[in-house]
């Protein structure tokens, strides 16, 4: 740990106030830092600087949690997306830079444009809030309760009036799809869990172990919930664009249950150069 008290001052007014030295933190120890007073290193200076006991206390309870790999975002308890300010917990996962990329890869490419938009798997609900402003109406849906408390804050705290949140294992809720039958178009965009539940050894190693696992695994071959998902599709008034993020292990599966549903696929690579993104456009709908 990088942190080291240089001298406890002299009690005032019954608060105690500790010295630490900038200089021999950790760059995270720095960022975490940086979130906990709400100024940047530029600000708080570089060498001697004084806490107070209480905050003191915070910064040293979450350099030990960082220690055991709790992720910085979880303990700073807020993301920013493509500008957006977003809550996370523990019931939610970390948005991850690939999503940034694919959901401003959609937003460019004139995807986002619709009267509907059914948000999948939302969990904080980054994705549907960030493509809101595109669509007349954004529903997001998610089988966790906690997540979808935490999307309803998002909606709140980003000011949206237009999105909906519903708890629902993908699309089986009838007020979802009452809404979905009576809108002339809907498109869906969705990012599943899509590890397979063997990588759930090594956790701790790909530092997902504190995010939710039911937002991380689906089954045998990282599909389960995929296959779920397309089987209530085709049972519904088709969308006319569908938008996945998936394990790029999984593409050329997921790229053939599409197909078979009648959509011109597009494959997209995300930001390291690995197939990731799934673009579906119904057949009969236009390109």
């Amino acid at each position: 740990m990088g942190v080291k008290m240089l001298s406890i001052l002299q009690k005032f007014d019954r608060v105690f106030r500790v010295k630490i030295n900038t200089i021999l933190l950790t760059d995270l120890e720095r960022i975490w830092l940086e979130k906990l007073l709400k100024k940047s290193m530029a600000q708080i200076g570089l060498g001697e600087i004084e806490l107070n006991e209480d905050c003191y206390k915070t910064f040293i309870a979450g350099i030990n949690q960082l220690n055991l790999n709790y992720p910085l975002d979880y303990l700073v308890g807020n993301v920013n997306f493509l500008g957006k300010n977003f809550l996370i917990n523990e019931h939610t996962l970390i948005p991850r830079e690939e999503t940034e990329y694919f959901v401003k890869y959609l937003k460019e490419k004139g995807y986002c444009d619709g009267e509907l938009l059914v948000d999948v798997g939302a969990g904080s609900g980054v994705i549907g809030i960030s493509m809101s402003h595109d669509f007349k109406r954004v529903i997001c849906t998610d089988i966790s309760k906690e997540a979808i408390s935490v999307c309803k804050q998002n909606t709140r705290l980003n000011g949206i009036n237009n999105l909906t949140c519903v708890v629902a294992n993908c699309l089986d809720n009838k007020l979802l799809q009452d809404s979905i039958n009576e809108a002339n178009d809907w498109s869906l965009v969705a990012n599943l869990p899509y590890l397979p539940i063997r990588e759930k050894k090594e956790a701790y190693i790909n530092k997902v172990s504190y995010e939710p696992d039911i937002a991380l695994y689906s089954g045998k071959d990282g599909l389960d919930i995929f296959r779920v998902l397309v089987l209530q599709i085709s049972q519904l008034k088709l969308p006319s664009v569908l938008m996945f993020e998936l394990d790029p292990n999984n593409i050329n599966k997921a790229y053939k249950m599409i197909s078979d549903l009648g959509y011109n696929i597009r494959i997209i690579n995300d930001i390291y150069g690995r197939c990731r993104f799934v673009i579906g456009q119904l057949k009969n709908a236009g390109v």
